[in-house]
């Protein structure tokens, strides 16, 4: 039996502490938010959206990359080129890369919108009162989501997927992200875990174009915010 490689062991190590830590987050954190019975209950539904949001953060985004750092310094080998996509090497391709994003993704969230079931799904905090949503509460709202985001992005088009491209390969990574990717949203609506599907290689691949996951990151960070900023408008029939 021949001896792993290195990358070998750092996208097994990614892959386990990944896992380990979406596992704690979906089952520590992630546990869904009851909503608010009166409009004194807000302040505590908005507080429990957020602990899951910035935990969310911490276990995906942080962890996985503090396990493969320490395990670099333990084998004494040195950070790879791409930093696992936290740098910035091709600024244009980036912003380029995200307006594209956006203007394939945005069309599809304004016409999800005006679907009935739309407010089934969003905003994930349930608020009680008709001016629940003060402004306050949307900033609060949209920086905890793009926090969250950050390190959700950081860990699958990050971590994860630079350290599979040095293991396997290009195709095979994409396809062990994506598969991955798809995984964690199977407790959601059959639609959006669906989009997933191809949704997963083009971010990837975009990722992998720009040498980043900032392009990703910004365009989900911009769907999901779109969402919510939608969802908490007075509904037509209350307007």
């Amino acid at each position: 039996m021949t001896a792993a490689q290195p990358i070998d062991v750092a996208a097994l190590l990614v892959s386990l502490v990944g896992t380990a830590s979406y596992l704690a987050f979906h089952y520590g954190l992630e546990q869904r938010v009851r909503p608010a019975a009166t409009p004194s209950d807000n302040a505590a539904v908005m507080r429990a959206v957020e602990r899951q949001r910035y935990g969310g953060a911490l276990l995906l985004g942080v962890l996985p990359g503090v396990a493969l750092l320490v395990w670099l310094r333990a084998a004494g080998l040195a950070w790879p080129d791409h930093l696992w996509g936290w740098g910035l090497p091709y600024p244009a391709r980036s912003a380029l890369a995200t307006l594209g994003l956006l203007a394939l993704t945005l069309p599809a969230v304004l016409i999800s919108a005006r679907k009935p079931d739309f407010r089934n799904h969003y905003p994930q905090a349930r608020l009680a009162g008709e001016a629940a949503w003060t402004p306050a509460l949307q900033r609060r709202n949209r920086l905890s989501w793009g926090v969250y985001l950050l390190g959700y992005e950081a860990f699958f088009r990050g971590w994860l997927l630079f350290v599979l491209v040095d293991a396997v390969g290009l195709w095979l990574a994409l396809g062990w992200m994506t598969t991955l990717y798809v995984a964690v949203h199977l407790t959601k609506n059959a639609q959006e875990a669906a989009a997933c599907l191809p949704m997963g290689f083009v971010f990837g691949g975009v990722a992998l174009w720009t040498g980043s996951f900032w392009a990703p990151m910004l365009a989900h960070a911009c769907i999901a915010i779109t969402a919510e900023t939608l969802a908490t408008r007075p509904s037509p029939q209350r307007a």
